[in-house]
């Protein structure tokens, strides 16, 4: 069928506006911390409204609409926090995420993406990257995905007696902490910011590995890894930001501090079928090139970077993973 003659669609152009109307009412919840109020609740909206210097009126629907969000908790006119909003919604709390939900939803962003988009230039924004990586710490999803994605990696831990992995770009390590808390000899050192490793501190804590687990702080420019000293080596989610050139040097280096026959693995998106609809791939290639004048790269470049760096078996395992051997 002509696409011209195909009949509208309201409910896409309304579920997209909806959406934006959600993310701003929990940006005003968080402008107006009234989650911090709740914190030790039950409380009345009377007690929230004062302690937010806000109308009681005007706190009561804003309280309501948090509970059908499921942010909130109501029982006999007094309000509580849920699990979820009393983790990452109150601030001073380390896992506080409150920063991270504001910068994302900050109209200024949406205004830098326009003259972007205007100018051809990609623009410069701080983005508390430590707080979505508490997000990723809570995830218990990812310990199956990861234990799955070890495993079609031919990762097999029970064939060494040591084993050490180096996670650059950890987040909060937890793909290879899933693997590391299975098997008490594998020792994994964590390579992020500072405030990024803090994460990986909490979640190692949490899942009984501190014993396992190391930390180097710092950017993976500019860092060392040393020579034939790991046998694998988990790469996270930033190839995206980085230019060609970047990632080939870190490709370099990467295939230095690998022992004989280690491996590499990438978890990464990567560019698909031009013609393909995918509404997040499509969303989050117009943020990272607004953001670093980057973008997505496909499997067959980092198949043509690694083996001009000497690596083989470049293999693509998922939609996310690929693995290459040294």
């Amino acid at each position: 069928m002509n696409i011209s003659t195909r009949s509208p669609n309201p409910q896409l152009v309304r579920s997209l506006y909806e959406q934006g109307l959600i993310t701003q009412i929990l940006r005003i919840g968080l402008l107006l911390d009234v989650f911090s109020p709740l914190e030790f609740g039950p409380v009345t909206a009377e007690a929230v409204a004062e302690k937010c210097n806000c109308s009681i009126d005007g706190i009561k629907y804003l309280l309501h609409c948090l509970y059908t969000f499921g942010l909130v908790e109501e029982n006999d006119n007094k309000y509580h926090l849920t699990p979820t909003s009393a983790t990452f919604l109150v601030p001073g709390k380390p896992s506080y995420v409150g920063d991270w939900i504001l910068e994302q939803t900050n109209p200024a962003i949406f205004q830098d993406v326009l003259l972007s988009i205007q100018s051809g230039q990609p623009f410069s924004r701080a983005v508390p990257w430590h707080q979505l990586a508490w997000f990723e710490s809570y995830d218990d999803a990812r310990i199956t995905v990861s234990l799955n994605l070890w495993k079609a990696a031919g990762v097999q831990p029970e064939n060494y007696s040591s084993l050490r992995i180096l996670d650059l770009a950890c987040g909060s390590s937890i793909v290879s902490f899933a693997l590391a808390r299975q098997y008490s000899h594998i020792q994994v050192t964590c390579v992020d910011h500072p405030e990024v490793l803090q994460v990986a501190r909490d979640l190692a804590e949490r899942l009984n590995l501190k014993n396992q687990a190391n930390y180097l702080a710092g950017d993976l420019h500019s860092l060392e890894f040393g020579a034939q000293e790991y046998d694998i080596v988990l790469l996270g989610n930033a190839t995206n930001f980085f230019t060609k050139q970047q990632n080939i040097d870190l490709f370099q280096k990467i295939y230095r501090c690998l022992k004989s026959r280690g491996l590499l693995v990438i978890d990464v998106t990567m560019k698909g079928n031009s013609k393909e609809r995918n509404d997040h791939l499509g969303l989050y290639s117009l943020i990272l090139w607004t953001f670093s004048g980057t973008e997505y790269y496909s499997f067959e470049d980092y198949q043509n970077w690694l083996a001009a760096q000497g690596f083989s078996q470049v293999n693509r395992l998922s939609k996310l993973w690929l693995s290459a051997r040294k």
